[in-house]
């Protein structure tokens, strides 16, 4: 059986509730009442020492009589289910998981074991279900290959009809030139393929061009027909995948452990075990269609993301706020969290041509599987992939990891928060890198859920 403390779980979240969910201090005679009940057997499921667990159908009840002040209208009572609002029915079965999960607690055996293979605790899954990490699917425009073709040709001058006079100028002359090039290309693609076999002795750089615009360089081994075909070219938070993967398998020797695109997930793939979800997916919690929006509904996050269109790097991560600024997924106010450029003189200071990035915005999150509540729900999410990897990296970096840990464990609930944080980029001299985020620095936290 659980320890007496883990057992004191749910009793003490009885008398919490007694004390103050309906706004006034309710005694066990009026329960016993509503329930139709002893005072004493009230007195043994919120006995502090050894106290007694109430079966299915008193959680139910105890959840239908909390639910709303309207249970003490005239005399204690049970209101019938059909006659609660929207709101009372939300609490209601928020209440029935609650108190459900912290029965099941007191009725569960003692784990022999309270950390993983490498001493951590976030990521080591003590049960037997499996673990599947869900990262983001690219567009076949950022991965595919895509010499000029008589399709591109005609979808471009579709597009100079929709303009119309708002076309740039010059771009009926150049819309001719990409004609006759489209006309020619075949036989420039018919050169490239005789310079397949002689291509150690052209120079590499030159080589590397020319495949790019008529072969697609490496990137046709996207194509899932392709003899060579590399699935992982697919998937946009393959650092951050890769990463948490070996992590997980480390601390959980044996467990299935798998990544997927978000357009493979499938109902059983969220219903089955633990979810983790990764990055750019994220950006599906807004309004997609599929089993990941109907996951997202039910976490009911006050956290999304934000993307103008017209600026590729002014995305945010947008926390709604009620009228005492917490956060509450229905509030009125928005506080937003944007990442931090290098600025000079009022501009974005560009290295190689790109805008320099000191701090991204990432989201990490775990939460009860709403879908299986014997598992757990997980996103690690940037504004960028940068601070993806970074929320990743907070707890499997083997030399943060254990602090942050620690952090955490100490100032929130490990099995249900989020929080926003700053991740650190470093500009080097082979290309920018993410850092791990020390969430002991004040600078670092910049919002969590409680």
């Amino acid at each position: 059986m659980a320890s007496a403390q883990e057992q004191g779980g749910l009793a003490a979240r009885l008398r919490e509730l007694r004390a103050n969910a309906l706004g006034v201090y309710v005694t066990q005679r009026q329960l016993a009442d509503a329930l139709g009940i002893s005072v004493p057997l009230v007195s043994s499921w919120e006995n502090p020492g050894s106290p007694a667990l109430p079966p299915e159908d008193r959680l139910q009840a105890l959840a239908r009589f909390y639910a709303t002040p309207r249970s003490l209208d005239d005399h204690p009572h049970l209101i019938d289910v059909g006659e609660l609002t929207k709101e009372e029915e939300r609490v209601r079965r928020d209440l029935i998981d609650e108190l459900g999960r912290l029965r099941d607690v007191g009725t569960a055996p003692p784990s022999g074991r309270r950390t993983g293979a490498l001493g951590g605790r976030f990521y080591y899954f003590p049960d037997s279900l499996p673990v599947r990490i869900i990262g983001s699917r690219s567009s076949p425009y950022e991965v595919l290959p895509s010499p000029p073709s008589r399709e591109a040709l005609d979808a471009v001058r579709r597009l100079r009809d929709l303009v119309g006079d708002d076309a740039p100028r010059g771009v009926d002359a150049a819309l001719d030139e990409f004609e006759r090039y489209v006309d020619v290309v075949g036989v420039l693609r018919q050169l490239v393929a005789l310079g397949w076999t002689r291509r150690e002795k052209i120079d590499a750089s030159d080589w590397n061009a020319i495949a790019r615009v008529f072969d697609g360089g490496g990137v046709q081994y996207a194509d899932p027909w392709h003899p060579n075909a590399v699935h992982s070219l697919w998937n946009g938070d393959m650092d951050a995948a890769v990463e948490l993967h070996g992590h997980i398998r480390a601390e959980n020797p044996g467990k299935d452990v798998r990544w997927m695109l978000d357009s493979e997930v499938t109902a059983d793939d969220l219903t089955a075990g633990h979810v983790i979800v990764l990055g750019g997916t994220f950006s599906l919690f807004g309004g997609s269609s599929g089993p990941l929006d109907y996951l997202r509904r039910r976490l009911n996050l006050p956290v999304r993301p934000a993307f103008p269109e017209d600026d590729e790097y002014g995305g945010s991560i947008v926390v709604t706020l009620d009228s005492d600024g917490r956060p509450d997924m229905e509030g009125p106010d928005v506080e937003d969290h944007c990442p931090r450029f290098l600025i000079e003189n009022g501009e974005r200071v560009l290295d190689h041509r790109q805008p320099v990035l000191e701090y991204d915005v990432a989201l990490l999150l775990r939460a009860p599987n709403p879908l299986n509540l014997t598992a757990t729900v997980s996103i690690c999410t940037g504004v960028f992939s940068r601070g993806t990897y970074g929320a990743v990296r907070a707890l499997t970096d083997a030399n943060l990891r254990t602090i942050n840990e620690k952090y955490l464990s100490e100032h929130l609930d490990l099995t249900d928060f989020w929080m926003l944080m700053h991740v650190p980029v470093f500009s080097g001299p082979t290309g920018a890198q993410t850092l791990t985020p020390d969430l002991t620095r004040p600078f670092h936290r910049l919002r969590t859920s409680s």
